[in-house]
């Protein structure tokens, strides 16, 4: 942000944000400029801190000499920075004291990225395209070569293979029984393939899913363990249904994504566009656009919530992007991809919250640098486990 305005704008947004006071277009103005940079996230997550309270009273302070605001020094003049005099202050922080403060921290501290504790890190690289595909006859296909390029001929439909993508087409009706590949994507990886519908599927890391080679029948099935993005061909007079171990999910034409892997015992399905029916035992609804339908293990109840779904969605556009969310769920989508282990100091950690949006092909140790800079945690790494420790 290069003016004053704009600087004293943004300002009242996380004000507001921060004293429980902003409604939902400022949120809307808010996330959009959180979504601009890391350097905003960065900045965002570390001025919400509590631990940083007494931060800003110093610098109110300062500002208050320079500027002379005498009619805001009374407010906290020759008092403690405990976090209720701070909550009070918040509500007129969003008009006055706290802008004041983001701004010097934008300006007149001439900086516009707050100073990183950095830890020595090890190399983690990010995933890329990589599969293994289990052909119906047992024939095993390994497709970590982006240079691979492979043609098969599966009676009433073509495989081929090339720039990390594969791709059914149907021929004919078929007059045999049906043929199943498997799709299996390891640690650090991922895939896009079509199936013989035209059916579009973005595979994320550590997931699996058994599929027909050509949809013959009434409906269109599938098997998904793990995580996936759908955009399906629309079939008015055959559903597309997607299997998990918890939930089933119906649709006809729509885009949709489903997060199922088995050790988080979370079955969640997002809605991007469209209609789907997400049934659970004896439980069944329907979602609309940005909604999300969550059933967890052992439970018997479907929840739904209103959520953004471009958030659910990111890593399928190259993102990582979570909002509010614990670190112990961030981390677990982070070791699929770059394939770590953690290990938490105390439980308590796993609660901290972050927001983030980074580029999902970047170093591990960028991000955890952006993690870091908030001054709620810190990392040390051994070998292949990333340590989470208290600040």
């Amino acid at each position: 942000m290069d003016s004053i305005n704009q600087h004293l704008k943004i300002s009242k947004l996380i004000a507001k944000s921060i004293g429980g006071d902003i409604g939902p277009e400022s949120q809307k103005e808010l996330d959009s400029w959180l979504n601009e940079s890391p350097e905003n996230l960065r900045l965002f997550n570390r001025l919400r801190d509590d631990n940083n309270f007494k931060n800003w009273e110093e610098i109110y302070h300062r500002f208050s000499k320079e500027q002379s605001w005498q009619e805001i020094e009374p407010l906290l003049k020759g008092k403690a920075p405990s976090r209720n005099i701070w909550m009070i202050s918040l509500k007129f922080a969003a008009t006055l004291l706290l802008p004041l403060a983001i701004y010097i921290l934008f300006k007149v501290g001439g900086q516009t990225t707050l100073p990183v504790e950095t830890t020595k890190m090890v190399s983690f690289d990010p995933g890329q395209p990589r599969a293994v595909l289990l052909l119906d006859n047992g024939q095993t296909l390994d497709l970590e070569n982006k240079d691979t390029t492979v043609n098969l001929d599966a009676g009433a439909t073509d495989i081929h293979i090339a720039d990390n993508k594969i791709e059914y087409t149907h021929k004919k009706k078929r007059n045999q029984s049906v043929q199943y590949n498997t799709i299996l994507i390891p640690h650090r990886g991922e895939f896009f393939l079509v199936l013989s519908d035209g059916t579009k599927v973005w595979l994320n890391a550590s997931t699996t899913m058994k599929y027909p080679v050509s949809f013959d029948g009434n409906t269109r099935e599938v098997e998904l363990s793990g995580e996936a993005y759908f955009e399906v061909s629309p079939d008015a007079d055959r559903p597309f249904i997607v299997k998990t171990n918890h939930v089933q999910v119906e649709v006809l034409g729509t885009h949709f994504n489903i997060k199922a892997y088995p050790e988080d015992k979370l079955a969640q399905t997002t809605l991007s566009e469209g209609k789907v029916k997400v049934i659970a035992n004896e439980n069944e609804v329907i979602l609309l656009p940005n909604q999300q339908a969550n059933f967890v293990e052992g439970s018997r109840e479907l929840n739904v919530q209103n959520v953004d779904a471009a958030v659910f969605t990111a890593w399928k556009n190259g993102k990582f992007m979570f909002v509010d969310e614990r670190i112990s769920y961030i981390l677990n989508d982070l070791r699929k991809w770059y394939d770590f282990e953690v290990n938490y100091e105390s439980d308590d950690l796993k609660d901290i919250r972050f927001s983030i949006n980074v580029n999902r092909y970047e170093d591990l140790n960028e991000l955890l640098k952006l993690i870091e800079a908030t001054d709620k945690i810190k990392f040390s790494i051994e070998g292949n486990k990333i340590n989470i420790h208290k600040r």
